[in-house]
């Protein structure tokens, strides 16, 4: 658990943006769910390190793991946002088998039960276009009934869903599995080091999602290293902005024309107590 506190923690210090508001809720579940922020309180601006963290660090590990009643609260706070330009994510943390106590065919509520019925809010939340990435802390071999779960339970199979029977949610699994679909959804991290990785491959992932129509309003940003440094006496008369035609590229690799052209209609803020720099431009798309 401290492990995922610091990289939730990490993963959002480094996610920022004083232009676009983000939106973070926190649903936790054991033997029952509760909703510890909601998409309307957790909004990511100035403020949200106030009330962002002391949710997470006052997260305590306990009771069943009746993942359904999470995924049906994230499914509840999911439908609440109605633009379609915000993307909806779901991170789907787990520390063991489905249930009351763990076990797939026995206890109040079995392993089968709850694992079907979580494909079943995960597919809701899917249909809605919500992405979901499973990331647990098990050591997990591929092919074992708690990796089919999470594999399912994930955007890795968007089409899985809840069965009639609870033990027959194992069908949806199928015959040849799609190996780069679970690589990208599905995440096993047993230390701190390969969950700081889950966390950067996420975000990686949901930076590449499909991007929407580009217009005069669109803004294009490049997060700068915070370990850049300007020279020394520099000043924002110092910083230009330049122009280089791309002359080719296969979507991996890019060529440019040698030449360059001073930009000079860049809007360009920088303030020395903050180290912010921000440029502005705008494209005609």
């Amino acid at each position: 658990m401290t492990n995922m506190y610091n990289n939730a923690n990490n993963w959002n210090v480094e996610h920022p943006d004083e232009q676009v508001v983000h939106h973070l809720s926190i649903v936790t579940y054991s033997s029952s769910a509760d909703v510890v922020l909601s998409l309307s309180d957790g909004a990511v601006d100035a403020n949200y390190v106030s009330t962002f963290y002391p949710k997470i660090n006052s997260l305590i590990a306990n009771g069943g793991t009746h993942a359904d009643y999470g995924l049906r609260d994230a499914n509840t706070q999911l439908a609440t946002v109605t633009s379609t330009d915000e993307a909806k994510v779901v991170l789907f943390f787990t520390d063991g088998n489905p249930g009351t106590s763990g076990n797939w065919a026995s206890g109040t509520r079995t392993g089968n039960e709850v694992a079907n019925l979580a494909i079943g809010y995960a597919k809701s939340i899917k249909d809605a276009g919500g992405k979901i990435y499973s990331v647990t802390v098990q050591d997990i071999g591929v092919g074992d009934t708690a990796y089919k779960y999470l594999t399912l339970v994930s955007s890795a199979y968007p089409n899985a869903t809840q069965r009639a029977t609870n033990s027959n949610w194992v069908n949806n699994y199928p015959a040849t599995r799609d190996a780069d679909a679970e690589a990208r959804y599905y995440s096993q991290a047993t230390n701190a080091s390969a969950l700081d990785a889950v966390f950067s491959s996420i975000s990686r992932d949901i930076s590449t999602e499909t991007v929407p129509d580009l217009d005069q309003t669109t803004q294009l940003r490049d997060v700068i290293s915070e370990d850049f440094v300007l020279p020394v006496g520099a000043e924002k008369d110092n910083i230009k902005v330049y122009t280089q035609n791309c002359t080719f590229t296969d979507g991996q690799t890019f060529s440019f024309e040698s030449s360059r052209e001073l930009f000079a209609d860049a809007k360009i803020n920088w303030s020395k107590n903050d180290t912010l720099l921000s440029i502005k431009w705008c494209f005609l798309f």
